[in-house]
């Protein structure tokens, strides 16, 4: 389902309510309708009734949806209709698979998760650091800190250290694994599991392909040396 971007990066909103609006887009038709009840809406976002109902009516403030109450009676109402603003997907939006909020993420590390695949576009791999997603999703270093090593621990993120020459930090490789379609390449990160937990780059920007490619032309120098210095001799003794 399309999430637009607006409503990830609204910093203005909680992570809750951000969250509930992921579901109004992911379960609506085509022209934007959605018939829900509250409860329904509380159980597919993992929340309480009472936050579900708070966060529609932020939504309803901020203009991503508008409410429709169903009244059966005088004082009995029924499921509520919600229309979502497609409108909004035109100024961007991500692709995002519905397993995604079926999994035990919280709300901060669900957006942290979705500014990394912002982040990743059409790629499955992401450099951006802690700060660019402290600015991307209004949260504080620790929040965002603690939702990466929740996604690790849910093998939704195989995150590589990037150390430089001189020993200092840069910015983490971040692989994303089979938790999404459509905008990047879904992958099993089974076979990297074993791995995840020390895997350092020695050198910034250098993958291990590089470094066999480096290895084998190097060798393929020595070897034409020799080469040329055995037929140099060769012909050097002829004459």
């Amino acid at each position: 389902f399309k999430v637009p971007n607006a409503l990830i990066f609204d910093t203005t909103l909680s992570f809750a309510t951000r969250r509930v609006g992921m579901i109004f887009f992911a379960y609506c038709n085509a022209l934007g309708g959605c018939r829900k009840s509250y409860e329904a809406i509380a159980a597919l976002a993992g929340c309480s009734v009472a936050t579900a109902v708070k966060a529609v009516w932020e939504l309803s403030e901020a203009g991503y949806l508008t409410v429709k109450h169903t009244k059966l009676g005088r004082t009995v109402y029924g499921k509520n209709t919600y229309t979502v603003d497609l409108a909004l997907l035109k100024k961007g939006y991500t692709i995002l698979d519905r397993a995604v909020l079926e999994q035990e993420l919280t709300d901060s590390a669900l957006i942290v998760l979705c500014a990394i695949i912002v982040c990743a576009g059409n790629s499955s791999r992401a450099f951006p650091s802690i700060s660019a997603l402290q600015k991307k999703t209004g949260a504080a270093r620790s929040t965002v800190c603690a939702g990466l090593r929740l996604l690790k621990a849910l093998k939704t993120l195989l995150v590589q250290l990037c150390i430089k020459k001189n020993q200092e930090h840069s910015r983490n490789s971040y692989h994303i694994c089979g938790v999404a379609e459509g905008n990047y390449a879904a992958a099993s990160c089974d076979q990297h599991i074993a791995a995840s937990d020390a895997c350092q780059a020695p050198i910034e920007g250098f993958s291990l392909m590089g470094v066999v490619r480096f290895l084998a032309n190097k060798v393929k120098t020595q070897i034409t040396g020799v080469l040329n210095y055995l037929l140099k001799e060769r012909s050097y003794r002829l004459t």
